[in-house]
């Protein structure tokens, strides 16, 4: 019953290169980054794979992350080597290179996340995503607008969003068209600031 006053999170942007790869390459690339950590679900993202590599569809993933010994049990259990790949772990100042191998950002999370940073991540760059609709997921990603979501948990649900972007006319470039500019937290200490100050003075 009150005014409601949203405050937009962002990104230490340094570094971010001015120049971005055309997307999408051909295959498709899809992204993740979370390595076989049980709950960033990979497993869901491989099955689908399975899936889609057996209707025909021409697409590429690469893996980023912790134990990647694991993932390549994982990815040769499914027989899916000529489509993902391991990229190993990256330095923190390798992040936006890793984010430039991709057109499509796959979030595949089994958790609650209060925020994700992949979604804003990967708009920063000019880069898609697909993300579970939970947390604070759905505050980055407009759903059929500048991204995908799909119902949290539900492997099928996302292997149905994955197929879309391979499959649907101007899909992804609709989708790409809308990101929105992602906001540098340098810049914007002083609006946050400004925020908290206004809120304070409001309490009795």
């Amino acid at each position: 019953n009150g005014i409601v006053k949203h405050i937009p999170l962002g990104l230490d942007l340094t570094n971010l290169p001015t120049e971005r790869p055309n997307r999408p390459q051909t295959p498709l690339r899809f992204g993740f980054i979370g390595g076989s950590q049980s709950s960033k679900g990979l497993l869901d993202i491989l099955d689908s794979a399975v899936n889609l590599k057996k209707e025909g569809l021409q697409f590429q993933i690469k893996v980023w992350g912790n134990h990647q010994t694991e993932c390549e049990k994982e990815i040769k259990a499914r027989n899916l080597e000529d489509c993902v790949f391991l990229g190993g772990t990256y330095q923190s100042h390798q992040l936006w290179e890793v984010y430039n191998e991709m057109d499509v950002a796959l979030m595949a999370t089994l958790v609650s996340e209060p925020f994700g940073r992949v979604p804003i991540e990967a708009a920063a760059v000019g880069a898609i995503t697909i993300a579970p609709a939970i947390g604070g997921i759905t505050e980055s990603i407009r759903n059929e607008i500048d991204g995908l979501t799909y119902n949290f948990r539900n492997q099928k649900d996302l292997e149905k969003q994955m197929r879309r972007i391979l499959t649907e006319d101007r899909l992804y470039e609709k989708l790409q068209s809308n990101l929105q500019p992602v906001i540098n937290t340098k810049d914007a200490v002083k609006d946050v600031e400004k925020f908290y100050y206004e809120i304070l003075a409001t309490k009795s």
